[in-house]
């Protein structure tokens, strides 16, 4: 038998703010975590990232390398 695929999603910007701003104001990350319906370990990644970047956007990913180099582009032409 195989083990579902876990479903990955990136929360909103509003909702990781106002997770943010919740652990600021005091509550406990746990408890935050179960409000917002998130699991205490992205709770906790967030807030994570929050200390360290200053900010809940998300970052950019490199995405798939193109396979023409501008060498090849400008042989094409």
């Amino acid at each position: 038998m195989t083990s579902p695929k876990t479903i990955h999603c990136q929360h909103s910007p509003a909702t990781k703010n106002k997770l943010i701003g919740a652990v600021i104001g005091g509550l406990k990350v746990g408890t935050v975590a179960t409000h917002f319906g998130v699991p205490d370990s992205t709770a906790r990644d967030i807030v994570e990232k929050f200390e360290k970047t200053g900010t809940t956007e998300n970052l950019l990913r490199s995405g798939h390398p193109t396979k023409l180099n501008d060498g090849d582009k400008c042989q094409i032409v």
